[in-house]
């Protein structure tokens, strides 16, 4: 392999091209690459992006481009383009863009490895002297794996990609091979910390029209990290949301205070209308209790005994990532008897409670 910067041969000289590796980034000056800056995307602030460091947190991604170019393009060419790429433990590979990759491809089994035919083909009267395929990387998480002791922070590590041209057999007389460089700077992978959110809550069984119902939430960080602002919402894993409930009060360690518009002015979703609420903070292994007290509807369904009313909790998001979906979300259900005084929905929701009666009865608490 020749070294990085530097050529094999004379032959190879005659073709020697640039490989500059960037993630939303910015290339610096090395001895036989170019210095290419290329900007892909924008950091949490808008801004444009201008490093070769990229952190994520589990199951995100990101978009690594490499741009490959030929220093003159009247000089002789390759047929073939390979590019091999190395990912770090604990990087999944995505897909890539603009390179081919070989039939059967095992990412579980192999490094990704991927091709480009006549990469600097001809076109609008001129040879190609550049090409910027793109790879998708993602930082791996298995939920089924045992959570980690502490908070990681150790860097994933770098992504690397070597180029190496090639020619057909028999070699036709534009092209030259043996080129064989490795990208640098290389991009270099950090983590983000992450928390699992686990919510559970209780209601009544049953209720009467009128009566006045606490939903009891209780919110836990599972780990590995700390979590803040950790959003909490009245909605149901059946999409249902509250139904035939008016919120009246909320309290416990979580406060009203939720997202604000910058430009508008407007908080989402309004407080004390609606059972909306921040955890400021959640240590690992810590766990706060919110209720929610809720007026019973004065409400039936025509043609039905009893109708069913549903509340419950449910993670919004915090300032980490929460690659575990499966405990987000946490319903309940209340029966209230019909009454003769109440006033009467009419025939629409009469199949949504008797709906939800199957429900009840059909399936967990506990969302899956």
């Amino acid at each position: 392999m020749a070294l990085a910067g530097l050529l094999k041969s004379p032959i190879a000289a005659a073709a020697s091209f640039f490989v500059a590796l960037t993630a939303f980034a910015a290339v610096a000056t090395t001895p036989g690459f170019a210095v290419k800056e290329e900007i892909l995307g924008t950091d949490d602030n808008g801004n444009p992006t201008t490093t070769q460091t990229k952190t994520l947190a589990p199951l995100g991604t990101t978009t690594i481009t490499v741009t490959v170019t030929r220093t003159d393009a009247v000089e002789t060419r390759p047929d073939l383009l390979t590019l091999n790429f190395t990912l770090p433990a604990g990087v999944d590979f995505v897909s890539v863009s603009g390179c081919t990759l070989p039939t059967g491809f095992d990412p579980s089994k192999a490094q990704p490895t991927c091709t480009i035919k006549d990469p600097f083909t001809f076109a609008n009267n001129v040879f190609g002297t550049k090409v910027k395929p793109t790879i998708v990387v993602s930082r791996h998480f298995s939920a089924s794996a045992p959570v980690p002791a502490s908070c990681p922070t150790a860097d994933l590590g770098d992504v690397t990609v070597q180029a190496t041209t090639t020619c057909a057999s028999p070699p036709g007389p534009h092209c030259s091979a043996g080129d064989d460089l490795t990208a640098a700077p290389v991009v270099h992978l950090g983590v983000k910390p992450y928390a699992d959110i686990d919510v559970t809550a209780t209601a009544p069984d049953t209720a009467n029209q009128g009566d006045t119902i606490s939903v009891v939430g209780t919110i836990k960080n599972k780990g590995p990290c700390d979590a803040t602002t950790v959003q909490i919402d009245p909605e149901s894993a059946d999409g249902s949301g509250v139904t035939l409930l008016t919120f009246k009060s909320i309290s416990g360690a979580c406060t009203v205070t939720v997202k604000v518009d910058p430009k508008t002015g407007a908080q989402t979703p309004t407080p004390g209308k609606d059972g909306s609420c921040v955890i400021d903070s959640l240590p690992v292994g810590g766990s706060n209790t919110i209720t929610k007290t809720y007026t019973v509807d004065n409400v039936s369904a025509r043609g039905q005994s009893q109708t069913m009313r549903t509340s419950g909790y449910a993670n919004g998001g915090a300032d980490q990532a929460d690659p575990v979906g499966g405990n987000d979300v946490f319903d309940t259900f209340t029966v209230v008897p019909q009454s003769n005084d109440s006033c009467s929905t009419g025939g629409a929701v009469g199949p949504m409670a008797l709906l939800g009666l199957i429900l009840m009865f059909a399936r967990k608490r506990r969302t899956a």
